[in-house]
This record gives C-alpha cells, structure tokens and sequence, in this order.
C-alpha cells in the first residue's frame, strides 16, 4: 500500500513537472506591470466609455491659397455719337491705356478699343468678312469678322449690341486667339453686370 502511495506521489510529481513546462514562458515575453503608476490622473472619467473614441485622419498641413481681392477698373469706350458706355475690367488681367484701349496683361496683341473702320484699297483682296452672334444671357450681341486671307484668323472683331446703339473692336492675339476670346467675354460679362457703367 506503502508503494502505491509513493508511485501515485511520483505520477504527480512528473504530471505537475510536464504541466509548469508547458505552461513555462516561450522566448518572446511579455512583461506585465503590477505597480499602479506614481500619481493616478486626477481627471481619469469615472465610468467606463461606451464606444471607443473615433480616430481621425490627420492630414499633413497644405499651402492654403491666399485670396487675393480683385480690383476692378472702368473705362469709357468712345461710341461715336450714341450713348456713352464703360467696360469694366479686371486690373490683374487687363490695363487701360490711353486712346481708349483696353491691352491684356496676359495675351499679348489681344486689346479692345472704340469701334472703327479699316480704309484701303482692295481689301476684298485681303480679307474675307463673316458674321456671328454670342449671347450672355438675354443679350445678344452680332459680330462681324475680319478674316486676313493670309492667316484664315480674325484680327478685328467688331462687336455690336442693343440694334447697334452700342460697338467697339477687339483686335483679338493670333498666338492665343481663343483665350484672347474668353478673356474679352469675360470683361462684357462684368461690364454687363454693372450696367455698361449706366
């Protein structure tokens, strides 16, 4: 009976043996603090929250464009003997300069001036001539078209509205003719806006 006893004690000796060894620390340990910290906070919330706290994105910080106000100019555009009229203009796109001209700061040769009239002889041997129209809203405004036959581009533009009480002359950039366009049509969208200066 005696050696039962001591070969069931020696089961449990090689049983617990075996047990702490698979139970013993694999080689990446993880250390468990047991001390609470020096000062607990003093604002720590005293009841548990609910939902974990949302995590956003922080984006790296972005050069923020400046607005740089936009000035605007007037200028009066000689209309023969109909009613005086003004353009208004972006100072930062155009510059008035004398003789009524409106010169653009970014398209070189693209200008707006009072209406006028080419003199020479021949000049069907030239230039061809077309008519257009262009809205900006309910107004309409005809274009006649001065078309050098050695280019096939318009060099003068002569604008018209309200049943021809109201004409001027774009002289429009070979180079950037259709930004010379846009940037016209968006001076007679101001001007528009302000009433012609009336």
């Amino acid at each position: 009976m005696k050696n039962k006893s001591y070969s069931m004690l020696g089961v449990l000796i090689v049983l617990s043996v075996v047990l702490s060894a698979c139970s013993a620390p694999t080689t990446t340990s993880t250390k468990v603090h047991t001390q609470a910290p020096s000062e607990a906070p003093t604002n720590a919330p005293t009841e548990m929250p609910t939902k974990a706290p949302s995590r956003e994105l922080t984006k790296a910080p972005t050069e923020t464009p400046t607005e740089i106000p936009t000035e605007y100019g007037k200028i009066k555009i000689w209309n023969w003997n109909n009613p005086e009229f003004y353009l208004t203009y972006d100072k930062a796109k155009w510059e008035a300069t004398e003789y009524d001209f409106l010169e653009s700061k970014l398209y070189p040769g693209c200008h707006v001036a009072a209406n006028g009239f080419r003199d020479g002889p021949d000049m069907a041997t030239y230039y061809t001539y077309e008519s257009d129209t262009h809205f900006l809203g309910e107004t309409e405004f005809l274009l006649d078209l001065e078309i050098p036959k050695s280019t096939g581009v318009p060099d003068m533009i002569h604008v018209n509205w309200y049943d021809y009480q109201y004409a001027l002359a774009l002289f429009p950039s070979i180079e950037n003719y259709d930004k010379c366009l846009a940037a016209f049509w968006e001076v007679m969208e101001l001007s528009k806006v302000n009433n012609f200066g009336q």
